[in-house]
């Protein structure tokens, strides 16, 4: 059973209110022995202050929900721990739920947590959800006093914070560097082309050929799902084709791209080029050529601005990070005879 200030008064035989005193820090008039005896007991007995009863007199939990979609992509394990230890940096606590990739069970963890009294909500949502889906979630948390801040998924919501990446300048630089290499019959594994983050990369992608006077094939281009899944039947589609790059939308499908094209027997890089996106830890240890997300850096300010919401509430700011290259050993440069193959 938890331990009580009760329960301290009690065995110090000291009134609750000396020792609530104390306790908080407040017993100004009271003696030094006095307050090593309750601090004494306080500690035998084990004594933790109810977080919960002390938000409702300050008004603040100092917790914060952070909502992820799926904990088995390792992008979100990655901003998972940039959110806490930005939100330890306010000594702030973090409580995690995941949506399972169902926009229902999204809705449902923000109604949890509201009910929980967190002060400040961060939202990576699914990508199946829509913006009508995401302002009610955010109309939510407003009418119940709790700041939200939106990961990589702007809306035309004002009234939140949101932290995001300028993804079609990803699709660009990425397409650009296997153009750079040589490669003109370039593929491309998706992700559903109804997700706006879909969009945006491919928005890119097809402006790097536009500007080199690089076909882009319908054909060549396969719809993922940012599943494993998705990448292993993306390289079955590509195996034995005209492309000699393909650029894969997530690092997951990358991953599991290159491990399928490998088993049918396609040596990469040699017989075929491959940037992913995204940059996970992974990524460096495979020595996978993609475009960087600085997820930690988009945790970190997440974390910032929903706890600013939360202690100085007013303007909400849309911070927009820029991604990078990072060229390792999934892509070559060929030559003219291979890239007419």
């Amino acid at each position: 059973m938890r331990t009580t200030i009760k329960d301290i008064a009690n065995k110090t035989n000291l009134s609750i209110t000396t020792v609530s005193l104390v306790l908080n820090n407040k017993g100004t008039k009271i003696s030094e022995k006095t307050k090593q005896m309750v601090l004494d007991a306080a500690e035998e007995l084990r004594y933790r202050p109810n977080q919960l009863a002390i938000g409702l007199v300050k008004r603040h939990t100092q917790t914060i929900g952070l909502v992820l979609p799926d904990l088995t992509n390792s992008f979100y394990a990655e901003l998972f721990k940039a959110v806490g230890e930005g939100a330890a940096q306010s000594n702030y606590h973090v409580v995690l739920c995941s949506s399972g990739n169902q926009t229902s069970q999204e809705l449902n963890n923000i109604d949890m947590l509201i009910d929980k009294g967190v002060d400040g909500i961060i939202l990576a949502t699914v990508q199946e959800s829509t913006e009508q889906d995401i302002e009610e979630a955010c109309r939510c948390a407003e009418q119940n006093g709790v700041a939200m801040v939106l990961v990589d998924r702007p809306s035309s919501y004002g009234r939140v914070g949101c932290v995001s990446l300028d993804n079609a300048t990803g699709g660009y630089i990425a397409v650009k560097h296997l153009i750079d290499c040589g490669h003109t019959n370039i593929g491309f594994v998706t992700g559903p082309e109804s997700f706006p983050l879909t969009q945006e990369r491919l928005e890119g992608a097809k402006r790097a050929m536009q500007e080199a006077g690089v076909a882009f094939h319908e054909a060549w281009c396969f719809e993922g799902d940012y599943q494993f899944n998705g990448g292993a039947r993306g390289a079955e589609y590509f195996y034995d084709s005209h492309v000699t790059a393909v650029f894969v939308f997530n690092d997951m499908m990358t991953f599991a791209f290159i491990r399928r094209m490998e088993e049918l027997g396609s040596r990469i890089p040699q017989d075929i080029s491959v940037v992913g996106f995204d940059d996970v830890q992974f990524s460096e240890l495979m020595k996978v050529s993609t475009v960087h997300q600085p997820v930690y850096e988009m945790g970190v300010n997440a974390a910032r601005m929903v706890i600013k919401a939360v202690e100085q509430p007013g303007e909400c700011v849309h911070k927009i990070f820029v991604p990078s290259l990072k060229i390792r050993e999934t892509t070559k440069m060929i030559t003219h005879e291979y890239a007419e193959r």
